[in-house]
């Protein structure tokens, strides 16, 4: 029998390895997912849910906004459980700047990690605040009248927030509420059509 020419031999076991390289990727792929992230977290497998987690947010940067806080809620969780607490508290961080309501209820988390969420907070919600009203004010000025009531109006209901009960007292950001409520009401009176003759 006349042995197959060396090339040929050498592209079939590239295709073997390109094979076995997709279908591991599949494999981890399919291991990467938050139901086994949330599974390894509540079997107290903290390290491997952050390898798991840790993917998941590469993937999930240019995702959905709410996948993206769920991954940095289990990855502050983690860290939390773990003692890394700088690390959490920047897991935390990235929560409240895509979603600045972001207060799990006090039967979901321990008390504990409910503390370390209300004081990462009250440190980010008056930068959040600020840079939510430059955004609003963009979109008044651009006549986008719907669009600013709407952040006008998520801005209103984060002064009522319990965390900003201590610095809401700072002047800078209570003329920003007082601004905030003017252009909201200006906004929605602008957004509504005028009525027929």
């Amino acid at each position: 029998m006349t042995p197959r020419p060396l090339s040929r031999r050498v592209l079939g076991f590239t295709g073997l390895v390109g094979v076995i390289v997709v279908l591991s990727a599949a494999r981890v792929a399919g291991q990467d997912s938050l139901d086994r992230a949330q599974h390894l977290y509540e079997t107290a497998a903290y390290d491997e849910a952050l390898v798991v987690l840790d993917r998941l947010n590469t993937r999930a940067a240019a995702g959905a906004s709410a996948e993206r806080v769920t991954v940095q809620r289990y990855r502050a969780l983690c860290l939390l459980a773990l003692g890394r607490d700088d690390e959490a508290g920047a897991a935390i961080e990235a929560i409240i700047s895509m979603d600045p309501s972001f207060s799990p209820p006090a039967s979901e988390v321990s008390p504990r990690v409910r503390t370390a969420i209300a004081d990462v907070r009250r440190r980010v919600l008056p930068d959040v605040i600020k840079q939510a009203y430059a955004e609003a004010k963009t979109a008044y000025d651009r006549q986008e009248f719907t669009v600013a009531a709407a952040r006008f109006g998520r801005i209103l209901a984060l002064f009522d927030d319990a965390d900003l009960a201590d610095v809401v007292a700072d002047r800078h950001l209570q003329d920003l509420q007082t601004l905030s409520a003017g252009f909201h009401a200006l906004s929605l009176s602008a957004a509504r059509p005028d009525p027929p003759h």
